[in-house]
């Protein structure tokens, strides 16, 4: 298998049920130890999917996130000399659209795209800002909101969700000049760890298509067009670490049932599997009591990120 970001070789890690869709397999890049899936469901299929999709953070976590890369944002705008009124601000993936609304209060005529029409919805009647309901994809949706000015194109942790992370970047990188491309995705160097366990249907982590390293999303953007302006890297390293020890037990879980479905079994054996697990879940237990005692308990703001500035190479 060849590594769908820097076309080197991959291997086989595993094997997993993808969203409740599709049977997948995982495979790491020996290069730059990106980590993705191969088959993955259709267009149609994944549509669906986040359309219907529930899940959100709370208001007050999301603002807060968005208030940090906002200001991240602008920051570095300011920092290399790019000027507020040159760009538009446009996001794919945008939520409620609270990054949206808050580019807009420092400046900027933005825009969002979202699948889920709920989440549209709120944002409009909430925050007041220009969003609509929209796929991932980008072809079908950008083309609007060319204007006068360049675009700042935002994808916050929209990437690993792609099907296609190299044809979007390729897409964009040719088709709009002297635009600024702003993203954030999940640190893989942490995350990897949580994928391979992944095993179940449809966990968050489970939705991630690809686990991105910083040397796999370096040359992923290098070979599709881009400079990296600045890259930084935040969140703590124990984000992972009780959410590693659940999935753990849940992986133990999964192999015994698959061995005693397929395979004769005593109950005297079961009775032994049940009480391991069951002081093995009693330790993780009081193992993350005390780390919760000694250490600031982890929220979604700690999770590790890779975010990155970038500019296109077309003039």
């Amino acid at each position: 298998m060849t590594c769908k970001v820097c076309n080197k070789e991959a291997v086989f890690v595993t094997t997993h049920n993808l969203l409740g869709l599709v049977e997948s397999s995982i495979f790491q890049c020996s290069t730059c130890k990106t980590l993705f899936r191969d088959p993955l469901p259709s267009e149609k299929q994944l549509f669906e999917y986040y359309s219907k999709r529930d899940g959100r953070y709370n208001e007050v976590l999301e603002q807060k996130m968005a208030i940090n890369q906002s200001n991240w944002l602008n920051d570095k705008l300011k920092k290399f000399g790019y000027l507020k009124n040159d760009y538009n601000y446009f996001e794919f993936g945008c939520g409620r659209g609270w990054l949206v609304k808050c580019m807009k209060n420092l400046g900027y005529n933005s825009f969002g795209l979202d699948p889920d029409s709920n989440s549209v919805s709120w944002g409009k009647t909430n925050l007041d800002i220009n969003i609509s309901q929209g796929f991932l994809d980008i072809y079908s949706n950008v083309n609007e909101f060319k204007s006068e000015k360049n675009l700042i194109i935002s994808m916050m942790h929209v990437l690993e969700h792609l099907t296609n992370p190299s044809d979007v970047l390729k897409y964009l990188s040719t088709n709009f000049e002297n635009h600024l491309l702003y993203f954030e995705v999940p640190d893989g160097k942490f995350e990897a760890d949580v994928l391979k366990l992944d095993t179940l249907n449809c966990n968050s982590s489970g939705q991630h298509f690809f686990s991105f390293t910083e040397e796999g999303i370096i040359s992923l953007l290098e070979n599709r067009g881009y400079d990296v302006i600045v890259l930084e890297k935040f969140g703590n390293q124990r984000f992972w670490k009780s959410y590693l020890r659940s999935m753990n037990v849940w992986g133990i879980i999964e192999t015994k049932y698959k061995y005693w479905r397929d395979v004769k079994f005593s109950f005297f054996e079961i009775f032994l599997i049940s009480l391991s697990l069951s002081f093995k879940t009693m330790f993780y237990w009081i193992t993350s009591k005390i780390e919760d005692l000694l250490f600031r308990r982890n929220s979604r703001l700690d999770l590790p990120v890779i975010r990155i500035l970038a500019k296109s190479k077309l003039k």
